[in-house]
């Protein structure tokens, strides 16, 4: 039996295709991640779980995240330091996690 396949194209009069997400993720200056991008701590409440996720340049965050239940936490801060400045962010809503953009500029 033979398979079909198909492509569907649309052409959008005046629109302008905007690249700069592929210029970032394909950059050759993009950061690159060592090995040590994943860090575990074992807490009172249960396990924290840190790492940090890249698609290329500019596009890095810190994703942090527990495994702790809702029946034992009823919620979670993080606070961190960002240009010179301390940041606080409050989740009350399981799961417990959260996402924060990292200057890879350096």
């Amino acid at each position: 039996m033979t398979e079909l396949y198909s492509v569907t194209s649309y052409v959008l009069k005046g629109a302008t295709a905007k690249t700069t997400f592929q210029k970032k993720v394909y950059a050759t200056d993009a950061p690159v991640l060592g090995e040590e991008i994943y860090l575990e701590k074992k807490c009172s409440f249960g396990n924290l779980h840190g790492m940090l996720i890249t698609m290329g340049k500019g596009l890095t965050t810190a994703y942090i995240y527990s495994d702790a239940l809702e029946k034992d936490v009823i919620g979670a801060t993080i606070r961190y330091k960002k240009d010179e400045k301390w940041i606080i962010e409050q989740d009350n809503i399981y799961p417990f996690e959260f996402t924060i953009e990292v200057d890879d500029s350096s």
